[in-house]
């Protein structure tokens, strides 16, 4: 699997969900690489395939911008590190897992963003 085709199974995903949903949105000094609006309220995500430590350190750049943000993973063979889900729940961000069938859950749902500028 490719970090294309992650993204690409998750604008599916979340259109299913109801999000209005955009790729490769500027946030800053990077990019989101999943940005979705529901509810009037705006959600961005960043994939990896591996890299989760990446993934939350570049979560930080959106902070200002966004009312949720989380990282988007296939699930790992031993799950996802317990440290990292700490970091994750520690910073309010979500966690989106693709299961090694396609399916999409959400491990831990992100909590309102309170920094926006």
């Amino acid at each position: 699997m490719t970090e294309f085709e992650l993204v690409e199974s998750l604008v599916d995903y979340l259109t299913a969900a109801g999000y209005l949903t955009c790729k490769e949105i500027p946030s800053f000094e990077q990019s989101c690489d999943v940005v979705g609006l529901k509810d009037g309220q705006i959600i961005a995500i960043v994939a990896k395939l591996k890299n989760w430590k990446r993934a939350i350190q570049q979560c930080g750049a959106h902070e200002l911008g966004f009312d949720f943000i989380a990282i988007a993973m296939p699930e790992f063979k031993r799950g996802f590190p317990v440290d990292g889900k700490k970091i994750l729940m520690e910073k309010g961000y979500g966690l989106f897992l693709m299961n090694q069938s396609g399916e999409w859950r959400i491990e831990i749902e992100p909590r309102q963003n309170h920094k926006i500028w």
